[in-house]
């Protein structure tokens, strides 16, 4: 049996893994290098303690409660990720895809309401956005709903409770609805995909170490090699 030659980070996209995740997450993705957005971020979060390319064996863990964020940068990638366990206000990805002129995604799943998430701004405006709580009935929002998603982030302002809304693709609306009608494995697959195929329209990837030892399962990707990263930062 011929062996599975394993996909190098710098060609991967979409999502890797699952977002049927054991904890809350937040994942940040912003178009720019690691310099530029964790200076940003630095910046927008008003704090001084920002460490640049600090080794891997020397991250601090990624506690539940401690405002501590992992900006890094894999080779390949256009974006920069930065990962918490517990989910940060959306209108930062806001901020600084206006400050930056660029892209900004923010991924989240909150364990306590069981809220699936994604926004995306490009330059400070709504690219796409897509909410989850109920998905017993998907929503179309009314163009005053839209704005208020634009304004207050999908974490701010839940118009309904299952949404999706896209100014930059054309969406399968039956796709989304048919989501609802999903339960246990097939709705975990089905959602995962609907995650994979917005990841990989912006080019993007993201993936967690799910399974590695609490504290370390958010950090780049445990079979990545230190050559396929380009630098890791932590600002606090």
């Amino acid at each position: 049996m011929p062996k599975k030659i394993k996909t190098p980070i710098a060609e991967r996209r979409g999502l890797r893994g699952s977002m049927q995740l054991p904890d809350a997450l937040c994942a940040m993705l912003v178009r720019a290098d690691v310099e530029q957005t964790a200076g940003a971020l630095a910046r927008d979060l008003k704090t001084k303690k920002w460490q640049k390319n600090v080794p891997r064996s020397e991250l601090p863990d990624c506690d539940l409660y401690t405002a501590r964020l992992y900006p890094f940068e894999y080779h390949g990638h256009g974006w920069t990720t930065v990962v918490h366990r517990c989910a940060f206000d959306d209108l930062v990805a806001k901020r600084l895809s206006s400050v930056l002129k660029t892209r900004a995604v923010v991924v989240s799943y909150e364990d306590t309401s069981g809220a699936y998430d994604y926004i995306a701004f490009d330059s400070g405006k709504l690219a796409e956005a897509f909410h989850l709580t109920d998905w017993k009935e998907f929503h179309t929002l009314t163009p005053v709903e839209i704005a208020q998603v634009e304004e207050r982030g999908v974490f701010g302002f839940a118009a309904q409770p299952y949404f999706c809304v896209s100014k930059v693709r054309k969406l399968d609306v039956a796709d989304f609805k048919a989501l609802s009608k999903k339960v246990r494995k097939q709705f975990a697959e089905h959602l995962d995909r609907l995650f994979d195929e917005f990841l990989r329209s912006q080019d993007a990837f993201l993936g967690f170490n799910i399974m590695d030892e609490p504290g370390r399962e958010y950090f780049p990707l445990a079979e990545a090699t230190d050559d396929e990263i380009v630098r890791i930062d932590v600002i606090e």
